[in-house]
């Protein structure tokens, strides 16, 4: 919006015959609208349920441009690979929706939709999975946007050459592997941790249990020795 002196205006146009609503908008922090103005990058967690929940529930009317998001806890903060697929789609969605009031060029909003698109839309996107469940191949492709999304606005920021603003859209299949590689890592690893608790936990019982059964054998062979 831009007032009669030529001033841009950050507040929307008002509806003039819509009143306030019953439940307060679910919305991001004025911190995240900042960044997201800026063209900056944002992590998806900001636009899940779970935190624009957190944000509405507090009654902290401040609307300064802190950053509220701050406070949420840290199950919550999550990065993108971390999300499952419905916090994915749905704070894909929001972010999407918002887009235009950050006043971003549609010319990017296009291209995050497809990109977004286009991910779920991949051959190794695991399609017959619920929204709670993540698949590994879901993980890496989540993992694949996030560090592609970081590093495009990085690479936007650091540099006028518009030749490095590459499309997000186009899937790169080579760096997906790479992406794929590091899950199949933190698996593995995870898996050898599980082992190693399991083993740690099986190795202490069988020793309790030894030293349970030598303390009753002392105390049986003491109580023999009384009785003599």
């Amino acid at each position: 919006m831009t007032t009669s002196n030529g001033t841009q205006f950050l507040l929307p146009s008002i509806n003039l015959g819509l009143s306030v609503p019953d439940k307060p908008p679910r919305v991001p922090s004025a911190s995240v609208m900042k960044t997201l103005r800026k063209g900056d990058y944002v992590p998806l967690y900001h636009f899940t349920n779970r935190a624009l929940s957190a944000l509405n529930e507090s009654t902290d009317l401040d609307l300064t441009l802190e950053d509220k998001s701050a406070s949420l806890p840290s199950n919550i903060r999550k990065t993108d690979a971390e999300l499952d697929l419905r916090e994915f789609r749905d704070a894909t969605e929001r972010m999407l929706a918002l887009l235009p009031y950050a006043g971003w060029p549609q010319e990017i909003i296009d291209m995050y939709r497809d990109f977004w698109a286009n991910i779920q839309n991949h051959p190794t996107w695991e399609k017959r999975a619920l929204g709670f469940v993540t698949h590994p191949n879901h993980k890496a492709l989540l993992l694949y946007q996030d560090e592609q999304r970081r590093r495009w606005h990085l690479l936007c920021g650091s540099t006028p050459n518009s030749a490095v603003r590459y499309n997000l859209a186009i899937i790169n299949d080579t760096v997906l592997q790479q992406a794929t590689a590091v899950i199949q890592e933190q698996i593995q690893a995870a898996e050898i941790k599980e082992w190693a608790e399991a083993h740690s936990a099986k190795t202490y019982q069988e020793i309790t249990q030894e030293i349970e059964q030598e303390f009753r054998s002392q105390t049986h062979y003491n109580h023999k020795r009384r009785r003599r």
